[in-house]
């Protein structure tokens, strides 16, 4: 007697009737449901729906991160490959992108950062090597995040929308004795080069420090080696208004995240420049500080010196309160942003043609 096999039902889920498409069937749901609960966070709720309402974003966040590594696994990406069926038992895994010096024990990590560009080029580094990483946004949902434990390291930038990196901690340190949960090592991810700075992170129960622009090789020691207290140094910065080849080291090599760190760039840069006008034009310190130590830090993550340079005489005016001479460095900031933009179409034509950068 043949045996027949049976259709899928036609009311069954979609992934069920047709598996190959599971990354659109839920991938789309959950980007929708993690809009609306961002939309939710952003009106009025009381603490409890706001508790809520986060630690839903958070669960979200941890099962798209987790779909995305399932699919990066098991996705055929050759000919040979898609001919299998996409039968696991045939698929071919792709190679790790660092497998000459991957980490012999992955991480599960919570990453604290709000700038697109910065979160792509801490997530890549750290998915190359293994990891698994979770993104909060701010301060606000890395707590909630912490909250339901987990992780091995957090890494936390410290000038966050919301609630900045160093309250984060805190409230991380002081739920960790109140609930007897192990010590969680967080290392501050910075562009505050200054000493008082670090202080400032350590003692605020900060473990370790990595500066920015982030270079590759003392970041991964870090962060690899923080049960061991590897502290990483900062480099300095050489001024040039773009360095093509340091650039390509913090991208590893990857000419494709290149592309993408410059876009996320640009993309990013006229919120942050509009925000500077808008501190100056208000004389408002405080915020000329926060927002020239975001430009910062994201152009030294593209090896972008000389804008970085400027931004920091900014962020270091608005800290001593005095505006004085800020609109000559609003103007050679302005300067220094169009020649970036030049050597960047550089870069990006070059990479198009083939070369490198």
């Amino acid at each position: 007697m043949t045996r027949t096999t049976e259709a899928p039902d036609a009311c069954a889920p979609p992934f069920l009737r047709d598996p190959s498409d599971i990354g659109s069937q839920i991938g789309g749901p959950l980007s929708v449901l993690a809009d609306v609960l961002d939309l939710l966070l952003e009106t009025g709720l009381n603490a409890e729906q706001r508790e809520l309402a986060e630690t839903g974003k958070a669960a979200v966040d941890e099962l798209a991160d987790r779909l995305d590594r399932m699919l990066e696994k098991t996705e055929p990406s050759t000919p040979k490959e898609r001919s299998a069926g996409g039968n696991p038992s045939k698929a071919i895994l792709p190679e790790p992108t660092d497998r000459k010096c991957a980490c012999p024990e992955p991480l599960r990590i919570l990453l604290a950062e709000d700038n697109p560009l910065n979160q792509k080029l801490v997530v890549s580094l750290l998915r190359n090597r293994g990891h698994h990483v979770t993104v909060a946004g701010n301060g606000r949902k890395a707590v909630t995040a912490a909250r339901g434990g987990g992780f091995d390291l957090i890494l936390m930038d410290i000038q966050m929308p919301v609630m900045d990196g160093l309250e984060a901690t805190r409230r991380i340190r002081a739920m960790e004795e109140e609930t007897g949960a192990p010590r969680t090592p967080i290392v501050a991810v910075t562009a505050h080069v200054l000493a008082e700075e670090k202080e400032r992170c350590f003692s605020h129960g900060m473990d370790a420090f990595v500066g920015k622009p982030i270079r590759r090789d003392d970041f991964l020691s870090t962060v690899e080696g923080i049960r061991g207290g590897v502290p990483a140094e900062n480099a300095e910065a050489s001024g040039a208004v773009l360095d093509p080849s340091a650039l390509m080291s913090i991208a590893g090599g990857n000419k494709e995240l290149v592309k993408e760190l410059v876009g996320l760039y640009w993309q990013s840069l006229p919120k942050q420049m509009a925000q500077l006008r808008e501190a100056l034009d208000a004389g408002d310190a405080s915020q000329c500080r926060y927002w020239a130590h975001a430009l910062k830090g994201m152009s030294l993550n593209l090896s972008a010196h000389q804008t970085a340079d400027i931004a920091l005489e900014m962020e270091l005016a608005g800290r001593d309160g005095d505006l004085s001479a800020v609109e000559d460095m609003w103007q050679r900031l302005s300067a220094s942003v169009d020649r970036l933009q030049q050597a960047t179409d550089r870069i990006l034509a070059d990479i198009n043609a083939g070369g490198s950068p």
